[in-house]
């Protein structure tokens, strides 16, 4: 079986640095977990946060952390 699942997501993002001169192109700090949780024994799993590339100031890429055309990918996961 197959399980697709979109959120959307408010207050998980911080001004950084806090505060900047008025012209200044202000960015923002992304935080929150790289698993779904859910209530189901999950056998695979993938999750995408969906950001414009141009817009991907930094983040740490790993073995299943990628940066990918349609934003950051993480996984896929296996438990």
């Amino acid at each position: 079986m197959h399980l697709e699942v979109k959120e959307y997501h408010k207050r998980r993002r911080i001004p950084f640095p806090e505060s900047i001169p008025l012209k200044t192109v202000q960015t923002m700090e992304f935080y929150d977990s790289q698993y779904l949780l859910s209530p189901y024994t999950v056998e695979k799993q993938l999750t995408l946060y969906m950001i414009e590339s141009k817009r991907i100031v930094m983040f740490k890429e790993s073995e299943n952390i990628k940066q990918v055309q349609e934003g950051i990918r993480y996984g896929p996961y296996k438990t």
